[in-house]
């Protein structure tokens, strides 16, 4: 445990100089994207959240070990940004828990709705996730991405990242993370020039409520501070349930400026009914993303 301590530390202090530096531009900010529709509704709220574990490899693959379900899969769609020129993403997502291992796979394919002179700018990624309960109140999770986007005609971009989190469950009903989302690699320009991606330090803390035998509530808090662009972003989401079938979500970010992703509100729907389950969000109250619709299907045992 000494040693755990001393390896947080370090990680800590090396984030924490890497946000005194000058404020950098970000590439492939595409990977910040909440795929996830649940968490959608939820103004991105959720890394610390064990209630839906198919989406872990792009957020917290810590959650999966301290999940009820076996396994957890799901698909998505995405209508994004219409203020923007709108882009149609599609998504698959899984996770599988075996013991107190858990694994998980993900994917995204992001393409612009706008045709450039016959191109349409597009992105992908895919994520291979782990994690692992190391005692009843500790998880430890990893994941690793592959992010490419194809710019202009002729011109792509691409680089690894990776997720680093830690999992605690001080009490019953209570979860908190603690990490580093998206360390990646520079990015190279045809010009030569490096870029960051945008890397940042994730707190985030979800508590389950039960009222009574068929009301249940989960709060969740969530903030990324972006080492490079030096900005902030606050979520709160909460998410009712009625026997466990019928959910409804409603949460906001709170972001800075320059942020990766602005400001919103956002509200979501759920039913589930033997393992199958349909989730919907949107977004609203933002000029830059606005109007922003995700549906995924999934299916869990």
């Amino acid at each position: 445990m000494k040693n755990v301590g001393k390896i947080i530390l370090a990680v800590a202090f090396a984030l924490f100089s890497l946000s005194l530096r000058a404020q950098q531009q970000e590439v492939l900010s595409f990977t910040r994207i909440e795929r996830n529709p649940r968490a959608a509704g939820l103004a991105g709220a959720g890394a610390a959240s064990v209630g839906s574990t198919a989406y872990a490899s792009f957020v917290n693959s810590a959650t999966i070990p301290f999940s009820n379900s076996t396994a957890d899969f799901a698909a998505g769609y995405q209508f994004w940004a219409p203020s923007l020129g709108a882009a149609h993403a599609i998504n698959l997502a899984g996770a599988y828990k075996m013991g107190i291992i858990g694994l998980s796979l993900g994917g995204v394919y992001h393409m612009e709705q706008k045709d450039f002179d016959g191109f349409r700018p597009s992105e992908f990624q895919i994520n291979l996730g782990a994690g692992v309960k190391v005692l009843s109140w500790l998880g430890l999770g990893l994941n690793i991405r592959y992010a490419r986007e194809n710019v202009f005609q002729g011109y792509s971009q691409g680089g690894f990242g990776v997720d680093a989190m830690a999992l605690f469950v001080p009490v019953k009903g209570l979860t908190v993370t603690a990490g580093a989302a998206n360390i990646g690699s520079s990015v190279k320009s045809n010009a030569g020039s490096s870029y960051p991606q945008p890397t940042s330090i994730v707190a985030a803390a979800a508590y389950n409520l039960e009222v009574g035998s068929m009301h249940f509530l989960e709060f969740m808090l969530d903030e990324n501070f972006y080492i490079h662009s030096r900005t902030n972003a606050v979520s709160v989401g909460v998410e009712y349930s009625y026997a466990r079938i019928a959910f409804a979500r409603v949460g906001y970010r709170i972001a800075s400026e320059n942020a990766v992703y602005p400001s919103h509100l956002s509200l979501g729907l759920g039913a589930q009914f033997k393992g199958f389950r349909l989730d919907v969000s949107y977004i609203t109250l933002s000029e830059v993303i606005g109007n922003s619709v995700a549906v995924g299907l999934g299916y869990r045992f």
